[in-house]
């Protein structure tokens, strides 16, 4: 089988699967996952898939942690999750759900490393 062909068949499959699947059925949402996968270039890049929201880029940039810079300018969600697993707000319990390749990882790590005493993390 062609590669090419064999692309345009997964995609095809995939259109398919995402209208059948997740298209609303109120009258005020109905044609809203048509519209989506009619325009490729949204979600489709090459025979891969990809399908994410930017992630909002937080306020401090790379100086959030007084005894180290980041290696990035943290992403808002981390900044919320630093702040709260700070020892100001006495390391509060926080779960953190974002999606693939959002800092999820460093949410917990950076302060743990930051030379305050404030986290036990559990990773599931």
């Amino acid at each position: 089988m062609l590669p090419s062909l064999l692309a345009r068949d997964i995609q095809q499959g995939l259109q398919q699967f995402l209208i059948t699947g997740f298209e609303p059925s109120d009258d005020f949402m109905h044609g809203l996952m048509r519209r989506f996968v009619d325009d490729k270039s949204g979600w489709l890049k090459g025979p891969y898939l990809q399908v994410g929201l930017p992630f909002a880029t937080g306020q401090a940039g790379r100086h959030f942690f007084k005894s180290f810079k980041t290696e990035f300018p943290g992403h808002s969600h981390q900044e919320a999750a630093w702040s709260r697993l700070s020892s100001q707000h006495l390391a509060d319990h926080t779960l953190v759900a974002t999606g693939t390749g959002s800092g999820k990882t460093e949410c917990f790590l950076y302060p743990r490393h930051s030379g305050q005493n404030f986290i036990c993390y559990v990773t599931l």
